[in-house]
């Protein structure tokens, strides 16, 4: 069962366990995307504290209007 909780901007958020590039594993709050189209979007600054190569940058708005 996953849990979560919904934020003060009404986003469903969850905790998510992250690998490092050290093999490292790190909990990060994570908002669900209801219109999920098959990737995971991170922030730049969890990117590069995982130490994971950066593939590419899109921008996205969730259905909260959030961008």
């Amino acid at each position: 069962m996953l849990r979560g909780r919904v934020n003060l901007r009404g986003e469903p958020v969850v905790r998510i366990s992250l690998i490092s590039s050290t093999h490292r594993s790190e909990s990060h709050s994570a908002v669900i995307d209801t219109g999920f189209n098959g990737t995971s979007s991170l922030l730049e600054t969890v990117i590069q504290h995982l130490g994971w190569r950066w593939i590419g940058h899109e921008s996205y708005e969730i259905a909260t209007d959030r961008k």
